[in-house]
């Protein structure tokens, strides 16, 4: 007994120095997500210029593509000239048709009021992160808890996306709230929060998953009959065809490849012509996750979210504000080492809290000269490996508990695995 005093007096100073460490960098990096929110909101900005004019009937992919159409070209030109006056420049389309009536949420008051009431908003998220991270990794511990709590708060990504104003924050609270509330056999409420999410759908599509392979039907469904109705809002107010709308989104999102970090920007370097790399990156990542779910469907609720977080990080173009989807990845590996503390648990701890702390510059390609972006380029493939590496270690970690004390349980490993 005496033995082990020393070793559990090291483990504690230990997790009071990650804690200072963390509570360090998660100041800095919501100080300055605020200010930039605040100051320089350039993606929130976006969005609410390109809501303007589609409440105002104009599709803000023919105003990107210059390409207006008959029979009333010229008089949508001309409209399109007065909103620019009014509200600037839409730039940068990028959300499918069902996206507009969630976006609306987000977007409906004047510019300065908006700004602060998305700060209002992203608050709220980052304490529904902060929370949902507390339930998925069970800390027992108080140093334990506020070590979880700081490892959330110090995800660098936080602060781009609460800087840029961009929906990410929104789409990976809305996730976890659809997953706890279909956990609570809320189906409707699990459905109307995946709905919401669905306003980005390159980040929350993949996590449609956690649902589908547990047979829970009824919040699909919701979310399902939601976005099919949230078609019919630029159809009326734009009176374009959804199905147009969504090919014109699929054509403009092949501008954005090239400045995307992931699969999708790395694959034009090896000579894929860029009208197939959207196609591929997605074939790439889709197909292997596919056959992974076909072999594997029982996995407990929040291994199966840590999984699908990094399928849905390297299927589609992203940025580094999107990596705050990764955000059930540290879940995950957090809750095994809780619960084995051993070596492998904290060498994947570290290093998937590493990749998700290192701030946001070192991946980001911006105004880098193109001498220096290798260097760029090496650290994002390490984090993309570490990522992958996390998903195969949580994968075959031993604990197969449901996600939450008295939610549903999946029976996911053998016995002799020691599942529950």
């Amino acid at each position: 007994m005496n033995a082990g005093n020393p070793s559990r007096s090291r483990s504690m100073v230990l997790k009071g120095l990650l804690c200072c460490a963390l509570a360090v960098l998660s100041l800095g990096y919501l100080v300055k997500g605020y200010r930039n929110l605040i100051l320089t909101p350039g993606d929130l900005h976006r969005r609410w210029t390109e809501c303007r004019f589609v409440l105002h009937g104009q599709d803000p992919f023919q105003i990107f593509l210059h390409q207006y159409h008959a029979p009333d070209a010229a008089k949508n030109e001309a409209e399109c000239d007065r909103l620019r006056r009014i509200y600037g420049t839409p730039e940068e389309p990028v959300y499918p048709p069902w996206a507009y009536a969630p976006a609306m949420l987000f977007v409906w008051a004047p510019w300065q009021m908006d700004v602060y009431y998305y700060l209002l908003i992203d608050t709220a998220c980052i304490a529904i992160l902060v929370t949902g991270a507390l339930v998925i990794a069970r800390p027992a511990a108080q140093v334990d808890k506020v070590a979880v709590a700081l490892a959330t708060l110090a995800i660098a990504s936080i602060c781009t996306t609460l800087g840029n104003g961009n929906f990410g924050l929104i789409v990976t609270a809305a996730v976890l709230l659809s997953v706890f509330f279909d956990q609570r056999n809320r189906p409707f409420a699990g459905g109307i929060f995946f709905w919401i999410a669905m306003v980005k759908p390159t980040v929350s599509l993949p996590f449609a998953l956690v649902f589908l392979l547990q047979k829970r039907w009824k919040s699909m469904i919701v979310a399902a009959g939601l976005c099919a109705g949230s078609c019919l809002f630029p159809w009326i107010v734009d009176r374009v065809n959804p199905l147009e709308m969504m090919h014109e989104a699929v054509v403009v999102s092949q501008h954005f490849q090239g400045g995307g970090y992931g699969i999708v920007n790395w694959l034009p370097m090896l000579g894929v012509p860029d009208h197939h790399v959207t196609s591929l990156a997605a074939a790439l990542t889709l197909i292997p996750a596919a056959i992974f779910f076909f072999f594997n469907p029982s996995l407990p609720v929040w291994k199966n979210l840590a999984i699908l977080a990094v399928v849905g990080r390297f299927w589609a173009y992203h940025m580094a504000h999107d990596n705050i989807m990764l955000f059930f990845l540290a879940c995950a590996v957090w809750r095994i080492f809780l619960k084995e503390m051993s070596l492998a648990s904290t060498a994947v701890l570290l290093l998937v809290g590493a990749s998700l702390w290192l701030p946001s510059s070192f991946t980001e390609l911006g105004d880098v000269p193109l001498s220096r972006r290798w260097i760029h380029h090496t650290i994002g493939i390490v984090q993309h490996v570490i990522w992958l590496a996390g998903a195969g270690y949580v994968w075959r970690s031993v604990p197969g508990e449901a996600l939450l004390p008295n939610g549903p349980t999946v029976v996911c490993e053998a016995a002799s695995d020691g599942a529950v």
